[in-house]
């Protein structure tokens, strides 16, 4: 049987999506099951590239687009010196990572490859200033895009070994239009459709949807009922504000699965919390009470990380840097609780569009001493370092981060909000309340908490530790494989 995993698209700073698939790739792979992860979006950057910098092995990974090409999908492999003879003339260094060829008012780019750096991930192609080609490379030239005089892409090829077309891609304001040989696809979704065929699914084969907007019944319709349909519920799955006894509104990332939920086999959310509400709704307001709904974590740790020699005082935090995680909030009641203890220290790790407000927010208070942005980091070995963990986001679908600090024993703070800090914050810390559309009173609140955190006991600090670390065991890897195991052998029957 065969497990495949299906996405959009991945960058270099992915999203918890994609760590959520990273973690049940390495699950998976402690099983018989031969796991797929596709990503049915053509990315500017090469996917194998940037799925191996997560962790993904090479094999585990289905472009939709390149899987109709001869040419062995992998991570660019030829160096500048191969691909320079592409092009006439010489190449200059523009920086570390650029060479450019400047002739005739034809100008060429070549971009290097992030993860191997002396290999040529793609070459932009000006004239006269105007981007009009991309040509992306691995063994080979392996595609090209064609761009508009805007700016926008008007075409993509993919490309076999030997230079010749294996898929088109037309695009324009209301549909894209594919062709692979005579096979002419009038959309996306039809083409997608045509990929699931290719797979030939069989009755024992599962297909677990990880983004099903805009792709969920393209999906279906080409499995046909043959695999077994999941879906993976990675965020709320419904608007409370606009909901009440009579009506409901769907995440709409989850509208279409939700209301065609008759041809979905089985849903899975992170934790027992969700499940449990999201079976009431169906029951509530779709009349079904027979839907079947797994809860799994998303993610798993290897093993409890433990250190008896923590500085005091240290807090930490780790998410995209994005306006839904209120790191403005925590930086400023993190300001507030400092004039009550000026020992106390944050740092905050992740990366992303908040960064200049955060460090202005940080720079203007005179707390770069004790507020420090480190940038995006692998943690696993240094959430044993701090004493405790802050959270500001007041929607969590799980928490991938706050389960890895769990397994390192941290004393955590957060809103009492559903449903990573419900989930994960249980007698090993503490939840404030959180008052929607009213800033200043949650800043308040958060600042209050970090001053009562810094003031536990060393009592207090021993038992929460101990509370996390029990609440770790059910998220260690063996645990959360045996969960997808049952979960399988439950569905194929």
């Amino acid at each position: 049987m065969k497990i495949y995993n299906i996405n959009k698209g991945m960058g270099w700073a992915s999203s918890g999506v994609e760590y959520a698939q990273l973690y049940r790739a390495q699950s998976l792979r402690k099983t018989d099951y031969d796991s797929k992860f596709i990503f049915s979006e053509f990315t500017l950057n090469n996917l194998i590239s940037m799925s191996q910098n997560m962790g993904f092995m090479t094999d585990e990974i289905v472009s939709v687009y390149y899987y109709f090409s001869n040419i062995k999908f992998s991570e660019p492999k030829l160096s500048f010196e191969k691909v320079q003879k592409e092009y006439f003339g010489s190449f200059t260094a523009k920086d570390e990572s650029n060479l450019v060829n400047d002739i005739d008012n034809i100008k060429v780019i070549l971009h290097n490859n992030q993860k191997a750096t002396a290999t040529v991930d793609y070459a932009d192609v000006y004239s006269n200033g105007a981007l009009i080609r991309r040509e992306h490379f691995t063994t080979a030239r392996n595609a090209i895009q064609y761009f508009n005089s805007n700016g926008t892409v008007a075409r993509r090829e993919i490309l076999n070994q030997d230079g010749s077309v294996a898929l088109v891609e037309r695009i324009d304001d209301k549909e894209n239009i594919f062709q692979i040989d005579k096979n002419i696809f009038l959309s996306k979704d039809e083409f997608m459709m045509f990929f699931i065929q290719q797979l030939r699914l069989k009755r024992k084969d599962i297909i677990l949807i990880d983004r099903s907007l805009g792709a969920g019944s393209s999906i279906l319709k080409g499995n046909n009922g043959n695999a077994k349909v999941g879906i993976i519920i990675h965020a709320e799955h419904f608007n409370e504000n606009s909901t009440d006894d009579d009506y409901i509104l769907w995440n709409n990332h989850y509208d279409y699965p939700f209301t065609n939920a008759e041809y979905i086999d089985f849903f899975v959310t992170a934790t027992e919390t969700q499940k449990n509400l999201l079976s009431k709704h169906f029951d509530k307001y779709q009349n079904n009470k027979t839907v079947k709904i797994f809860d799994i974590p998303v993610g798993s740790i290897d093993k409890l990380k433990k250190n008896t020699n923590r500085e005091p005082h240290t807090f930490v935090t780790a998410s995209r840097l994005a306006p839904e995680k209120n790191l403005n909030w925590l930086v400023e009641a993190f300001i507030k609780a400092h004039e009550t203890n000026a020992e106390i220290k944050l740092d905050i790790y992740g990366a992303g569009g908040e960064k200049k407000q955060l460090e202005k927010l940080i720079k203007d208070a005179e707390a770069d001493e004790y507020i420090k942005l480190c940038g995006h980091h692998d943690l696993s070995d240094l959430y044993t370092n701090y004493s405790y963990y802050l959270t500001a986001s007041t929607s969590e679908g799980f928490g991938l981060t706050l389960m890895e600090a769990i397994g390192s024993g941290l004393v955590f703070g957060g809103f009492d909000v559903n449903y990573g800090n419900t989930n994960f914050i249980k007698n090993n810390g503490i939840t404030v309340p959180f008052t929607r559309n009213n800033a200043t009173k949650n800043i308040v609140n958060l600042t209050n908490m970090i001053v009562e955190l810094d003031n536990y006991s060393a009592n207090q600090l021993v038992r929460s530790r101990r509370m996390s670390y029990k609440i770790a065991d059910k998220y260690l890897e063996k645990n959360v494989t045996k969960q997808w195991i049952d979960l399988v052998k439950k569905v194929t029957e």
